[in-house]
């Protein structure tokens, strides 16, 4: 990053790799570029002067945005050859690939854009003027909006997937853990990484039974050290205003520096996602924060509904069999150190967490045959007949 003059306001780059022979190349495009900017975050360009050394430099680096080729590299096809490479062998469909050439061989143009997945074919002579910059941040923009969808798409299937695991023991927590991912990715703080690959401050708050507090649940960056804290003990005074006045609204809204969305339940569970924001947000990421604020919304609402069902569920099937315990001194809390050690068993044994807690519901009824066995039999202090033993075993 040689040569920069302008202060960047965002602490990551936008990675631009130059693969030419000729060094001539590289300083004049770095010297051209040394005050470009793509949304408030500056460029860093590095070097590659052969095939091998772009390889490995690919391998090892994923977040690598355009790549500028010179189409004749070591010998004729050396630029193409690297193209397919990146493109079927290291199955990179992302980063944008302009293909730059000598004055003598445009003639190849059309050819190479029809039979090669590259995303710009460009003569050396214009590049070294204002062109380059044009070409620089059209692929940039490119790829940003590229790896914006793959990023969406990634979210959304974790949130997907935390529904469907409704029946392990952190549901709604893994489920605001995902929205935090998916949030993050609209507002576009992670080019190309993910989420959970970024350094953003975020975290999730639920807000505690009987209590009017709120507890931190899930976070990423700073705020990983305040779980299980209070929200107040993690952000500043003016966060924590901003923070009561979106749950007096019960709404979502982006701040200068932070994004905070509040959820309810018919239920009566309630959360808070709170978001550090560096950088400006577009009107199409505000549009679409509306329609995923919604979204959420409901899921959260329908997951808290789910998991209070199952919480009515699993007290009738305490009850029913603590109704089988009040009628047979012997058996005092047998069902519930039988649900206790099917529980323990099933997860020895690798069953999933669905699984495990469908075992831990049902042990408490297993007995509830009994209930239709007359006292005298289930209660005889002496030994019990054959046929007064058949009814006994009647009871499973």
């Amino acid at each position: 990053m040689e040569g920069l003059q302008r202060t960047c306001i965002s602490n990551e780059f936008w990675r631009v790799l130059i693969v030419d022979d000729d060094n001539f190349i590289h300083g004049m495009i770095k010297e051209i570029n040394r005050n470009l900017q793509f949304e408030d975050r500056c460029i860093e360009f590095i070097s590659a002067y052969n095939s091998e050394e772009a390889k490995k430099i690919l391998s090892s680096d994923k977040h690598i945005a355009l790549i500028l080729i010179d189409i004749f590299l070591e010998e004729e096809n050396s630029g193409l050859n690297l193209v397919k490479y990146i493109r079927e062998v290291l199955k990179n469909s992302e980063t944008r690939i302009v293909l730059m050439t000598g004055q003598g061989s445009m003639d190849l143009q059309e050819e190479v854009i029809l039979n090669y997945d590259i995303n710009g074919y460009e003569n050396k002579p214009d590049l070294f003027s204002k062109k380059m910059n044009t070409v620089i941040l059209s692929s940039l923009r490119s790829y940003r909006d590229i790896t914006r969808i793959k990023n969406n798409k990634e979210s959304m299937g974790k949130v997907v997937s935390s529904i469907s695991k409704l029946y392990e023991k952190d549901a709604l927590n893994d489920f605001l853990s995902s929205s935090i991912c998916h949030l993050s990715s609209l507002i576009n703080q992670c080019h190309g990484r993910g989420a959970e690959n970024c350094n953003i401050n975020a975290f999730s708050a639920l807000k505690q039974e009987y209590s009017n507090t709120f507890k931190i649940v899930g976070a990423t960056g700073k705020y990983k050290q305040y779980i299980g804290k209070r929200i107040r003990d993690a952000v500043s005074h003016e966060e924590l205003d901003n923070i009561n006045k979106i749950i007096d609204n019960g709404d979502h809204k982006l701040f200068d520096n932070c994004y905070i969305a509040n959820y309810r339940s018919t239920s009566g569970n309630e959360a808070i996602i709170f978001i550090e924001i560096d950088r400006k947000i577009n009107y199409i990421d505000i549009e679409l924060l509306d329609v995923f604020h919604k979204s959420i919304s409901a899921t959260f609402d329908n997951l808290c509904l789910d998991i209070e069902i199952e919480e009515t569920q699993k007290e009738i099937l305490y009850i029913l069999g603590e109704v089988t315990e009040a009628r047979s001194e012997e058996t005092g809390y047998h069902v519930r150190r039988v649900s206790k050690y099917c529980s323990i068993l099933a997860e020895k044994y690798g069953l999933s967490q669905r699984d495990i807690m469908l075992l831990t519901h049902a042990t408490p009824i297993h007995d509830l045959g009994k209930v239709a066995i007359p006292d005298s039999i289930l209660l005889k202090p002496g030994k019990l007949t054959v046929e007064e033993f058949n009814i006994v075993k009647s009871h499973t």
